[in-house]
């Protein structure tokens, strides 16, 4: 999560992320707040409702960082690579 600028105080809300089931999408707003959702088995809903809490909560745009898993935001660290999860 350092690539996508993650405060170090955040890591208990990431390693709730990473150990909710799938499909889950953690979202980023400008101003640097994270929400994450997981629905049973729609990865689209789960991004809708993330985007949607986080801009309801910030008033500010919204970027989807991660899908299950992945890193899916663009990163200019040459040290990191986005995977694929199945």
């Amino acid at each position: 999560m350092r690539s996508v600028k993650t405060p170090a105080n955040m890591r208990g809300y990431v390693e709730n992320y990473f150990s909710a089931p799938t499909p889950k999408a953690l979202v980023i707003s400008q101003r640097g707040a994270t929400y994450w959702s997981t629905k049973p088995n729609d990865l689209e809903g789960a991004r809708k409702q993330a985007l949607a809490n986080c801009r309801a909560k910030t008033g500010a745009d919204c970027t989807v960082a991660m899908e299950n898993n992945v890193l899916v935001l663009p990163t200019t660290d040459p040290n990191t690579t986005r995977g694929t999860a199945h």
